[in-house]
């Protein structure tokens, strides 16, 4: 299990470490997280047009082991995180693997706001 997460942790670091160069502006950072868009405010928006919507509530799977924040890059004295959520059970053959990439430009929202999706 663990040469698994290490190979599928490899793919995802070097997704995101071959994105950096491009895509990583820091022109209008402040440090300040921008609190401004979350769930429960676009939900509340969207659920005037599409009055069947509902939002999905973050829950854990016995068989779905998680791991939050860990390091994958430094940039200067900014830390860049990702979390894992994986099957627990063993198994010795490959598994698909879902990427979740939260937008935002790295300003707006938190990668927080897909737990109930992974």
């Amino acid at each position: 299990m663990k040469r698994i997460r290490k190979a599928w942790v490899c793919i995802v670091i070097t997704i995101l470490s071959t994105t950096i160069g491009v895509s990583q502006n820091l022109n209008g950072i402040t440090g300040n997280r921008d609190t401004s868009y979350t769930n429960a405010i676009a939900f509340a928006k969207d659920v005037k047009k599409y009055p069947q919507i509902k939002l999905v509530e973050e829950f854990t799977l016995e068989n779905v082991q998680e791991e939050k924040d860990i390091i994958y890059c430094s940039y200067g004295e900014r830390n860049l995180k990702l979390d894992v959520f994986q099957n627990n059970t063993q198994i010795d053959s490959l598994r698909t693997a879902i990427i979740i990439v939260h937008g935002g430009g790295w300003r707006s929202g938190d990668k927080s706001q897909h737990f109930p999706l992974a």
